[in-house]
């Protein structure tokens, strides 16, 4: 991939950005997609979230289950945008989520 991002990580960043996840009080559980995630990528999303961990574009928030923003909102515009995403750096427009290529053109959450 062009920004060395796989297509779970794109994913879990789509789902973050879609769902306006931007500090530490809009935080996002995975526990969501979790299922729809394994059943795509055969990897459980918590393994994915380090990896994002680890490379600074998220950042958990400890409570009762872990819950995920975006910390980097930069560099996570950069790599959806590289992946054919219409991402953003200022105000993001309520349920206005991007369609990835291929197997990641599925809707993370409903807009309603």
């Amino acid at each position: 991939m062009v920004c060395g991002l796989d297509g779970g990580e794109l994913f879990i960043l789509n789902a973050l950005y879609g769902d306006q996840c931007v500090n530490k009080n809009r935080s996002f559980n995975l526990g969501v997609i979790a299922k729809q995630f394994r059943d795509i990528f055969n990897e459980s999303p918590e393994d994915v979230a380090r990896r994002l961990i680890n490379k600074r574009y998220i950042t958990p928030v400890p409570k009762k289950d872990i819950k995920y923003y975006i910390s980097d909102m930069g560099r996570a515009c950069y790599a959806i945008n590289q992946h054919g995403g219409n991402a953003t750096e200022g105000r993001i427009l309520p349920h206005k989520v991007f369609r990835l290529e291929g197997k990641l053109n599925t809707h993370v959450k409903n807009s309603k």
